[in-house]
């Protein structure tokens, strides 16, 4: 016998019951998983991606004695592990931290775990035991709640290599987020924090954006989107954070209902930040008055080069303020998301003339989902992707003249090339 399939609720002890009693020399594949690996000599480290594949306990039973074999002496192979949507359960947390102590595992950088249904018994059971060198875990819809938030910060004071940690849609409250905040300021390597889909509300976003802004770890992207109960008040830390790091690169609020009020206090730390690149804020309810805060910001920031402002019922009026506010005077933004906005042809009209005129640093723009026809659609669209140049000053071409200097007696003069209308 070389596979078999059991139930993924039976337990470890009972799987290995059932491969006795059946009389198998070797152990199984079970339940999709293979029952040996083998890494070739001179080859890459191993990996094993099973995710999607409902093995349950009883395919961790075959899982530890198939990563065991991969050890030689004291090189451990394993690099990556996922195990995403497998039906784990909590005691496959419980199971799975028995392998993840083995020593063939102490190499592993990265182990993806969303959808596994570990619970907050199985997290905290496998935060405890993951290798100091893993640098990426994701615990997305795991459904840990804050009792599991608190074991990936104390996880995090092990992993002290960890770039990356995915927390998405887990149930956390503002308790989670602000206990796992203090574990992220004192942190020196990560990169990524990925908490989208929880509630940790204004408190406990404040919570993570101090934290962040206090951090000496190089900190690139920070996803708060769809914690549907973060209002407009958690804006002013969020907006010190984005002023003050030098790091943060990519900031994810959308589906957050910030409304105008909060693109104000936003706006405040988008004007002054040094690095942020992306920001994402679709669906948050900006309207027309939000957009005029937001490109207010935009007409002194240098360094944002993509904005989500998709669903923010913009309409015309919201294009006018948005262009006359700074959008014209753009100096970084290259890729503008106005997609389901309700936008018709007065304000494409406007888009037009500024792309025409003013604007020629922009050169994506999405316009699906408007009042607008696929003609004038797909003529903006293309407008902002060709090469348009800054006319001159007297709106004719320009010509480079050498203006020459002469000084009796200097053997080394040298001309200089002044671009000038002609």
């Amino acid at each position: 016998v070389t596979k078999l399939v059991f139930p993924p609720l039976l337990s470890a002890s009972q799987t290995r019951k059932v491969v006795e009693a059946i009389g198998c020399r070797a152990l199984p594949s079970i339940n999709g998983v293979p029952a040996s690996m083998s890494v070739k000599e001179g080859a890459s480290p191993y990996s094993l991606d099973i995710a999607g594949t409902p093995c349950g306990v009883p395919g961790l039973v075959t899982l530890s004695g198939a990563v065991t074999k991969l050890a030689k002496g004291d090189v451990a192979t394993l690099r990556f592990l996922a195990l995403g949507e497998t039906a784990l359960g909590p005691k496959g947390g419980i199971a799975l931290a028995e392998i993840l102590r083995d020593g063939s595992c102490a190499g592993l950088e990265r182990l993806s775990l969303p959808g596994a249904g570990l619970g907050a018994e199985g997290v905290e059971a496998v935060c405890a035991a993951l290798p100091p060198k893993l640098l990426a875990l994701d615990l997305g819809s795991n459904g840990c709640g804050d009792q599991g938030a608190k074991a990936v910060g104390e996880a995090l004071k092990r992993c002290a290599n960890m770039k990356r940690i995915g927390l998405a849609a887990n149930e956390l409250s503002e308790v989670g987020a602000r206990t796992l905040a203090p574990f992220i300021r004192d942190h020196a390597s990560l990169e990524e924090l990925h908490v989208t889909g929880n509630r940790v509300g204004d408190r406990g976003c404040s919570a993570l954006a101090m934290a962040v802004r206090s951090t000496n770890a190089p900190i690139v992207k920070l996803a708060l989107n769809e914690n549907f109960n973060i209002t407009a008040g958690a804006c002013k830390s969020l907006a010190q954070c984005i002023a003050s790091s030098r790091t943060l690169q990519e900031l994810d609020l959308s589906k957050i209902m910030i409304g105008a009020d909060g693109a104000k206090a936003l706006a405040a730390g988008l004007s002054e930040s040094p690095a942020l690149r992306v920001l994402e804020l679709g669906s948050c309810k900006l309207r027309a008055d939000g957009a005029k805060f937001i490109g207010e910001a935009l007409a002194r920031n240098l360094s944002l080069e993509r904005l989500g402002l998709s669903r923010n019922s913009l309409g015309d009026k919201g294009v006018f303020e948005l262009v006359a506010a700074g959008l014209q005077g753009s100096r970084s933004l290259r890729n503008l998301d106005l997609r389901h906005n309700s936008i018709g042809p007065e304000g494409a009209k406007r888009l037009g003339a500024m792309l025409e005129r003013k604007n020629f640093v922009l050169k994506n723009l999405e316009l699906a989902g408007n009042k607008l026809d696929a003609s004038m659609e797909s003529k903006l669209v293309a407008r902002a992707a060709s090469l348009r140049t800054r006319p001159s000053a007297l709106g004719v071409p320009r010509k480079a003249l050498t203006v020459s200097k002469i000084v009796e007696g200097d053997e080394n003069q040298e001309g200089m090339n002044i671009e000038v209308p002609t």
